[in-house]
């Protein structure tokens, strides 16, 4: 939680005003799945994020954009941003990486579903 501004500010700059997750959300998202979430830090600045959370069954709702549920055996990819003058330099590629392999450790997790643009 000590992140979440620099984090939503992130988010909000990466994508258009519509699509980005309003404060409630991501304040949500960080403190009900925090472990759902890796961040990209360099010389102790954001660099990027991967955040998500869990959902139930094969079938993503429209509340899966809204929820967290704890033993969900779906990790939904709501969001992943990198700051716009670091971006092609691969570090999206290798946070999604590291969230694959923190994802298969998470017990339940059965699946990866990018839900985000």
């Amino acid at each position: 939680m000590d992140e979440l501004e620099a984090l939503i500010e992130l988010e909000q700059r990466s994508y258009p005003e519509d699509e980005a997750a309003s404060r409630t959300a991501f304040a949500y998202r960080l403190e009900r799945a925090g472990d759902c979430f890796t961040v990209g830090e360099q010389d102790g600045t954001l660099q990027g994020l991967v955040c998500g959370t869990r959902a139930r069954g094969n079938h993503l709702e429209g509340r899966s954009m809204h929820e967290h549920v704890a033993d969900g055996e779906t990790l939904c990819i709501h969001s992943v941003v990198i700051e716009q003058n670091v971006r092609r330099r691969g570090l999206a590629l290798a946070l999604l990486a590291d969230y694959r392999v923190r994802a298969a450790a998470m017990a339940g997790v059965q699946r990866l579903a990018l839900i985000c643009k």
